[in-house]
C-alpha cells in the first residue's frame, strides 16, 4: 500500500532528535505549525515519502512506531535502536501484531514480558535470521527498543 505523507524530523535544545510520520495533508499542518511556532523545537529534516517507511529517515527494514526518537541504525541496517513513549505492553502489542500480520512466527519459548523488560523472538524472515526485538523502561516515561536480525 503507497502512502504520500511526511516525516518530521526535529532536534530540541538538548540534541534529542524525533521523527514522526504523517500523511502527506496532516503532516504539512504540522510542518507549518512547528515552522511557525519557533520555541526550542527546530526542525531539522522534512522528507516527502511514497512508503510508510520507505526511502527517508529514518530508514529501516523494520516496521517502526509512528514517533521514535534517539533513532539509531547499526550493522548495515540489520539493527535499528530507538527511544518510544510507548509502554512495554504497547511496544509488545505493535510487534508481535505486525509481525504475526506479514506471516512471521513468534518463539514463544523465548518470549518474555514483565512490567520493564520485553524480549521478541520471531522467525521467517527471508534471510533466514530471527528478529529479535528486545525493550527496556526507562526512567522518563521512554522506553528503548532494540530490533534487529540475528542467527539463533
Amino acid at each position: 500500500m503507497k502512502e504520500e505523507g511526511v516525516y518530521l524530523m526535529e532536534q530540541n535544545m538538548d540534541h534529542n532528535v524525533a521523527a514522526e510520520f504523517s500523511p502527506k495533508k496532516e503532516g504539512l499542518e504540522k510542518q507549518k505549525k512547528i515552522l511557525i511556532g519557533g520555541g526550542v523545537v527546530i526542525v531539522i529534516l522534512v522528507f516527502v515519502i511514497l512508503f510508510w517507511r520507505g526511502g527517508s529517515v529514518p530508514k529501516s527494514i523494520f516496521p517502526l512506531p509512528n514517533r521514535v526518537e534517539n533513532f539509531v541504525d547499526n550493522q548495515g541496517q540489520e539493527q535499528v535502536n530507538f527511544q518510544t513513549k510507548l509502554t512495554i505492553e504497547e511496544v509488545l502489542t505493535f510487534y508481535r501484531d505486525t509481525f504475526v500480520g506479514q506471516g512471521l512466527t513468534e518463539r514463544e519459548l523465548l518470549t518474555v514480558n514483565t512490567d520493564t523488560t520485553l524480549n521478541l523472538v520471531f522467525d521467517g524472515h527471508n534471510s533466514g535470521k530471527a528478529i529479535v526485538v528486545q525493550a527496556v523502561s526507562l526512567s522518563d516515561n521512554k522506553t528503548n527498543v532494540n530490533v534487529r536480525l540475528e542467527e539463533i
